[in-house]
């Protein structure tokens, strides 16, 4: 989902716009069933309810595909300290009992995504204040020593 504010003639200023994000789907994707109740309801059309995902959630959903576009959102949730570590790892090992496939690959991806959150989250810790950047990650990827579920 994306909520955009537009200034269109005829509309008012700042109104709102929703659009649906059709990358994102639950369905046989590495996601656990319980990210329905850890969403947050934020409005109701009819009977549409509109949801907003845990970022966690949202981080694990990327992990099947794991393309440099989910590499850079999962860093992005975890700069903004929206996802750490633990949370991470914890809800990807949930996910991973509902997963349909070969598991061979997501591990790795897990592993490769929980060096990204724990070099951004590590960082942020000793700084106090998050200033990741693409090299300084690849640098501590290395010997973040995370291994495959």
């Amino acid at each position: 989902m994306q909520a955009l504010e537009t200034d269109e003639p005829g509309r008012s200023i700042g109104s709102r716009a929703v659009f649906m994000d059709g990358g994102f789907t639950y369905v046989m994707g590495s996601i656990s069933p319980q990210w329905k109740v850890r969403s947050q309801e934020v409005h109701w059309f009819d009977n549409i309810v509109l949801r907003i995902i845990d970022p966690v959630d949202l981080a694990v959903s990327k992990l099947a595909r794991f393309s440099e576009r989910d590499h850079e959102d999962v860093r992005a949730l975890a700069e903004r300290g929206l996802i750490d570590p633990d949370a991470f790892g914890n809800r990807a090992a949930e996910a991973l009992e509902y997963y349909i496939g070969n598991l061979t690959f997501v591990r790795f991806n897990v592993s490769d995504a929980r060096g990204i959150v724990s070099t951004v989250w590590y960082r942020s810790v000793r700084t106090g204040g998050i200033t990741a950047s693409k090299q300084d990650e690849s640098e501590a990827d290395s010997g973040c020593g995370y291994e495959p579920f």
